[in-house]
């Protein structure tokens, strides 16, 4: 558990979904009913909130147990896909997100959080994307990624000892999907240039 008590708004982490969706465990930074909760990530990091840019591939207005109405989505990355919901807490976001239509590609910062034992993320800001700022975060994600991983061995690392009691992550499949991501996002700028060429 982190020692800071977070009250002041963090940066949001940036994190793949072929890891985002391995974590589950959260915990509140302090003893204060308004502490932060934050997400154990399994590459060995704290995260209250996240950044991702992808694909909305479904997005489902549902009614929650007070009848009010929320969205339920999915948003696809290179690496799989955030589970996203939207809802009373966020209103504006969820107007949002309910007018968007499949596919689209969109940039959420949200709450990273767990629903029904699952990882999904509660949209906090949700904007259209382009291309050029989709490779930008996959090459940036990429590399904040291979820094956990660098990491997650130091003799310091609390966080990444309890990702080990808590998931027994594999560090390689982490690496190997940043990999993936880049090589991709590679593959398509070569083929959009030799298109115009």
């Amino acid at each position: 558990m982190p020692e800071t008590n977070y009250q002041e708004r963090k940066n949001a982490k940036l994190v793949f979904a072929a890891e985002y969706e391995d974590a589950t465990h959260t915990e509140r930074s302090g003893d204060d009913q308004r502490a932060a909760r934050l997400m154990l990530l399994p590459s060995g990091d704290w995260a209250n909130r996240i950044f991702f840019i992808g694909t909305v591939t479904q997005a489902n207005t549902k009614e929650d147990k007070n009848g009010e109405d929320y969205v339920d989505g999915r948003v696809r990355g290179p690496t799989g896909e955030f589970s996203v919901l939207a809802g009373s807490q966020n209103k504006l976001a969820a107007q949002r997100l309910k007018h968007i239509e499949p596919p689209a590609l969109v940039a959420i910062t949200g709450k990273a959080r767990t629903y029904e034992g699952y990882a999904t993320v509660n949209i906090e800001e949700v904007s259209r994307a382009d291309p050029a700022l989709y490779d930008k975060w996959v090459e940036a994600t990429a590399s904040e990624t291979a820094s956990r991983i660098r990491t997650f061995g130091d003799d310091d690392n609390d966080a990444a000892r309890m990702a080990v009691e808590q998931y027994e992550p594999d560090m390689d499949k982490y690496r190997q999907a940043g990999i993936e991501a880049v090589d991709g996002t590679i593959e398509e700028i070569l083929e959009s240039n030799a298109v115009e060429a």
